[in-house]
Parts: structure tokens; sequence; C-alpha cells
């Protein structure tokens, strides 16, 4: 898949590069590189997409995004509040064979390699994963090497969930990852409105039955299911925000023309209505 093929700048002398990123500095485009990516977010949240995936992400998460997995960080909203760190690697970085020693491999080592094609976030920080993220930013070179073993330790014995489930390489030309882009860019700032499957094909220059087509082979589900996704994951983030919006307001931000339709499709997606959702946290 040829989306955006975005190269992390590094310097010859760097086996690890830590990237720090903050509010209007996130790369907004579907894109991807060699590299793993590994990042915790300090300040600030909104949606991550991975593969045909959508999922929130907000202050304290830790992500990992595997090599050539297309992505795109999308804030929530650019209120100078974001504040991310980034780890990046590949398989390589220490030599061929450093991830494949013995006493790595006592460490689940495999186990970490084996979840990286679908990418993966920590759901359990009992174990100081964002603290040792954090140090990264102030040691020089020889210290992060040392930090970066006890990550990779902390995070084998951390509990992970998979970010999604369609991982099959598929060989993409750069003029159907741009029209891919052009999509994603439309639906991700016009989510909210009335999206017709005539103007995103339109956008994608294609008609609405090849656009149907084009979208399920590439994300293996529709594009309504994957519009339905985002909105979903948009109106959980605004949940979040307790007391700030009805239910109702909510709703009609998300896209959704009837409150009736909203509880429906929410429940069906998540398995708790919105205000269950809401008096979980």
């Amino acid at each position: 898949m040829k989306v955006y093929l975005f190269e992390i700048p590094k310097s010859k002398t760097e086996s690890l590069t830590v990237q720090e990123d903050f509010s209007g500095s996130f790369y907004n485009k579907l894109h991807k590189h060699e590299e793993i990516q590994m990042t915790y977010i300090e300040k600030g949240s909104g949606k991550l997409v991975i593969w045909d995936t959508v999922h929130a992400y907000s202050e304290g998460d830790f992500i990992v995004i595997g090599s050539n997995c297309p992505h795109i960080f999308q804030e929530l909203e650019s209120n100078n509040r974001s504040h991310r760190i980034s780890v990046f690697f590949n398989a390589e970085t220490f030599g061929e064979d450093f991830f494949r020693k013995t006493d790595l491999e006592e460490r689940k080592i495999e186990s970490l390699f084996s979840h990286l094609k679908e990418g993966f976030k920590i759901i359990n920080f009992q174990n100081g994963i964002g603290t040792v993220m954090k140090s990264f930013t102030r040691l020089n070179n020889l210290s992060r090497f040392v930090v970066f073993l006890e990550l990779i330790d902390k995070i084998c014995h951390a509990e992970k969930i998979s970010l999604t489930s369609f991982v099959e390489q598929r060989n993409i030309s750069n003029e159907q990852g741009q029209r891919m882009q052009k999509v994603l860019d439309f639906v991700l700032n016009n989510f909210s409105t009335d999206i017709t499957l005539n103007r995103v094909a339109e956008i994608a220059c294609m008609t609405p039955n090849a656009f149907c087509s084009y979208f399920k082979t590439r994300t293996n589900k529709t594009f309504f299911s994957f519009l339905l996704e985002l909105r979903i994951e948009h109106a959980c983030q605004l949940l979040k925000k307790k007391n700030e919006l009805s239910i109702a307001q909510i709703s009609s931000l998300v896209g959704f023309n009837s409150i009736s339709h909203f509880n429906r499709k929410f429940k069906g997606f998540k398995g708790v209505s919105p205000t269950q959702y809401l008096n979980s946290f």
C-alpha cells in the first residue's frame, strides 16, 4: 500500500529517533513509514485512523504502530494543549539478530512482534510506561538505548488490544493512495454533515458503484460502515466531556438527524446506550 511514504527525520548517528509533537504539528495525511512507531499521548485527544479502523485517543494513551502501516492522527481540537512523544525504530535498528537473542526471547519479544502488524494499544499502565516515554526527551543516545530495553520489557508484559484486524498487504499506486487520501480528508473534516455516496465518489473521480468496490477492497468494510465508526468514536470523545453537551446535541454534532437513530446505532456499535456510556465515566 503506497500511501504518502513518510521518512522519519534522523541523523546517521541515531539508532532510536525521539520526536515531540505539539498542537498543530501532527502530520495530517494518511501515511506510512518503515519504522515502528511508539507514541505516548502526553496531552490532548483526537482520532487515529489505522488501516480500516477508527480509534479515539486521549491523554495518557500509549499506541504502537507497525512498520508500513497506514495511519493518521487527527486532533480533536487545536487549543495548544496537544503534546505527544514518539519513539521510532525498526527490527534491524541494533543489528539483524538483536531481537532474536535468547535473553530477549524470555521477555516475550516474539509475541511483541507478532502484534505489530495489527498495531496495538496498551490498556494497563501500572508498570510506568508513560513515565519511561517522557524520560526519552531528556536522555543522550546511550541512555536512550538502556531505557528502550526497559520499555520493551514493560510493553511485553503489559495488557494490549489490537488496533485493527485488517493487515493484508496490497499494492496500491501513488495515484490510488492520493485518491484515498482525498476521500479521508473530506470525511474527517465533514463527517458531521450529510455525506452522500455520490459526493465521495465524485471526490474519488469514480462512479458510485466503482467507488463502493474500491473502498471495500482497500479497507475491508463499506464506506458507510467506516463513516458510522468515525461518527460514533467522535461521539464517545464528546461524551467523555461530561455535562458539556447533551446527548441530543452530540447526536446532531456527529451527523445524525434524529436522536433515536443515534441511540440505536451507538448501542449497536458500542454495546451500551449513550447514557450508559456517559455514566460509566
